[in-house]
């Protein structure tokens, strides 16, 4: 009966860490239980036949090996039962009576797991594997083909930098046929994975305290703003809870709903949090239109990353004078970059004439790196003022 040793090594495999607990360990555990309880009743069994029963003097008896009770145990237990073998005693057929209904209960018991192990196996249900020479960022909240090819769109655009970052989404469902076709297209920059980001055990999986930020989207056609805006903050809730330094930012419906992020712990500018309120931001630039014809057209043609458009236009004849200015600054966008060594100790002034006559960029503005307890500062056209110091941030138009 020692064999029935082998069901305490689940305490031996968490202490070694050979497999991290989890449904993988239960598997493990279940495998154990089972090779334990078949070589367990196997040498009961070779016990019992070889001896016969007591009350008959060994009569009965009944010689067997040892492998030959494993594979009968196995078949039996199997409901297979080719009847080439039977047990000739008593106890062992009362034994197997008692074994094959302890194997039914048992079974029936771990089927879960083995169904739930089996649906883990999903593409949609794997974890996100570690690569330390790649970042990645985890998107979730309102997931639809609009809203997915939206932003995969713009962050893979050519103009981009940095083309190695991951896109990991992570909704509570299966993505249908459209998205599936749009993850094919682009399967080795980006991730779906089924499961909920107010679970810790997704969040494991997609290393949100790896990701280099955490992006939650809203439904901007959701009927009930009110709690798509409730929905989005317990999401920042269960990010911050899980990893307080991991860099979040929120898309909410109603600027009401933004003074509830001041009450979440860790949700804090030094960390890079930011929340991105669709109602005010749609009344800000209307507002700023009315001042400003035409703000918000130029505004949205920063923001957005369209490429280079051509002095010619579709039908082969060239654009007007207006045309081609609209088009070239419409091909504009906005990037953010240190500032190297030689702008050191220059003003502003002098740093935006270098850069727009040599290399036809325009600095808008800078970002001061933080001294001491202050935050860093952001400063559009500060003018002479301001000398570029190391580590300075510059925003540039092109």
């Amino acid at each position: 009966m020692r064999i029935l040793r082998l069901m305490q090594i689940k305490d031996v495999i968490l202490v070694v860490g050979l497999v991290r607990p989890g449904l993988v360990l239960q598997l493990t555990v279940v495998v154990v239980n089972f090779l334990s309880a078949w070589m367990a009743a196997s040498g009961f069994f070779h016990l019992v036949e070889n001896y016969g029963d007591p009350w008959n003097q060994g009569e009965n008896v009944q010689n067997i090996s040892y492998p030959t009770t494993l594979y009968f145990t196995m078949v039996t237990v199997s409901t297979v039962g080719y009847g080439d073998f039977s047990p000739q005693t008593a106890l062992g057929r009362i034994f197997f009576v008692l074994f094959i209904i302890g194997g039914l209960a048992l079974f029936a018991t771990y089927t879960p797991m083995f169904v739930e192990f089996f649906h883990f196996l999903s593409p949609y249900d794997r974890s996100l594997k570690e690569d330390s020479r790649r970042k990645h960022v985890v998107v979730c909240g309102c997931l639809t083909e609009e809203s997915m090819g939206t932003f995969l769109s713009d962050f893979f655009h050519k103009d981009r930098a940095d083309s190695s970052t991951i896109v990991v989404f992570l909704h509570a469902e299966k993505p249908p046929s459209a998205i599936r076709a749009l993850l094919k297209r682009l399967s080795s920059r980006v991730v779906y994975l089924k499961g909920s980001i107010l679970k810790a055990r997704d969040l494991n999986r997609v290393r949100l305290s790896k990701a280099s930020g955490c992006l939650i989207l809203a439904n901007k056609n959701s009927p009930d703003a009110t709690a798509e805006d409730s929905a989005n903050i317990l999401r920042v809730v269960a990010v911050k809870n899980y990893s307080p330094e991991v860099r979040t930012i929120v898309q909410l419906m109603e600027v009401r709903s933004k003074r509830h992020l001041m009450n979440v712990p860790n949700f804090s500018a030094k960390h890079g949090d930011d929340v991105i309120c669709i109602s005010e931001l749609k009344l800000g630039l209307i507002g700023q239109s009315c001042l400003c014809p035409g703000f918000s057209t130029l505004l949205a043609n920063l923001t957005c990353m369209r490429g280079d458009h051509g002095p010619i236009a579709p039908g082969g004849r060239a654009w007007e004078t207006w045309e081609t200015q609209y088009f070239l600054g419409a091909s504009l966008e906005l990037y953010s970059v240190p500032l190297p060594s030689p702008f050191e100790n220059k003003t502003f002034v002098e740093a935006a004439k270098i850069c727009y006559k040599e290399f036809g960029l325009l600095l808008f503005a800078v970002q001061l790196q933080p001294e001491g307890d202050s935050p860093a500062r952001l400063l559009f056209n500060p003018g002479s003022l301001v000398t570029i110091k190391p580590h300075t941030e510059g925003f540039f138009m092109a």
